[in-house]
């Protein structure tokens, strides 16, 4: 059994429990079960310092997340987004590269939203880099932290390629990183620095 209780400056608090058991038949099976209130964080809308989309803030004075350039003009919103199946180049050494295991795939889309190209400097600064472009290097398809053991943002849909018997390779090399980082029992502390 377990309780979390949470303090968030911007948000309140909140207080989650948790009941979990096992019971182990023999050596070859088992069965977990667990009952929890679920962690409930606060989402980008709820607190003031993820308000850095002009999706949720079109007033925001950091637009790390903007709509297309050629999405500005648009005001018929029926049908005129990014929608489809686009390439997207990657970059050699990234966990992304690794994953796919070629310098090139075709991804689908669905949004009107991208990353801001003005902040692409500001954030591989911070470590958060580039690690899929369009062929024109244009738009950001894939960002990575460079410091984790596995931390990558795309702005396509993996899921809609991912099938239970063949997972899309960005969920299976996610699924090792966590199987070889997180070990029954227990979790080890991760390089993470909270900047405290």
């Amino acid at each position: 059994a377990a309780v979390r209780f949470e303090d968030f400056e911007d948000f309140g608090t909140t207080m989650n429990s948790k009941l979990a058991g096992r019971y182990r038949f023999n050596d070859g099976y088992s069965m977990r079960a667990s009952i929890s209130s679920g962690f409930r964080a606060p989402t980008p809308g709820q607190s003031n310092a993820f308000n850095v989309s002009t999706e949720f803030d079109l007033e925001t004075p950091y637009p790390v997340i903007d709509l297309m350039p050629d999405q500005k003009d648009v005001t018929q919103m029926g049908g005129t987004m990014r929608l489809g199946v686009y390439p997207c180049d990657l970059i050699e050494g990234s966990w992304s590269a690794r994953a796919y295991g070629r310098p090139s795939v075709e991804e689908r889309h669905r949004h009107r939203f991208e990353l801001n190209n003005a902040y692409r400097e500001p954030l591989a600064r911070v470590g958060l880099f580039p690690a899929g472009l369009s062929p024109d290097g244009r738009l950001v398809e894939i960002m990575e932290m460079s410091d984790q053991p596995f931390m990558v943002g795309v702005q396509f849909h993996p899921e809609f390629l991912s099938r239970p018997n063949r997972p899309h390779p960005l969920f299976r090399e996610f699924i090792g990183v966590a199987n070889s980082t997180l070990r029954e029992g227990g979790q080890h502390t991760l390089p993470i620095d909270s900047g405290r």
